[in-house]
């Protein structure tokens, strides 16, 4: 069953800071590319001028965690959506 729902991205830039230590994030024209022990993430950037301050859909965070192999447990202390 999808979720439905938005997550501020600067709560998911501090769940990567506690849960993926040592992540690296490069912008490209549209997507972020979020990269973690040899794994790659490419979540939307916001719109242009954002910076951080924009939300992404619940199913993007939690492919997030999914393709860059987060420990659940830890994601869900900063993001209590991904239920």
């Amino acid at each position: 069953m999808p979720t439905r729902g938005l997550v501020a991205f600067k709560k998911v830039l501090r769940m990567l800071k506690e849960c993926a230590p040592g992540h690296t994030i490069e912008d490209k024209t549209h997507l972020r590319w979020i990269r973690y022990q040899g794994k790659c993430a490419k979540p939307p950037q916001g719109p242009h001028g954002a910076g951080n301050n924009y939300e992404i859909k619940i199913g993007q965070a939690r492919g997030i965690v999914t393709q860059l192999e987060i420990d659940p447990e830890c994601a869900r202390k900063y993001l209590p959506q991904l239920q």
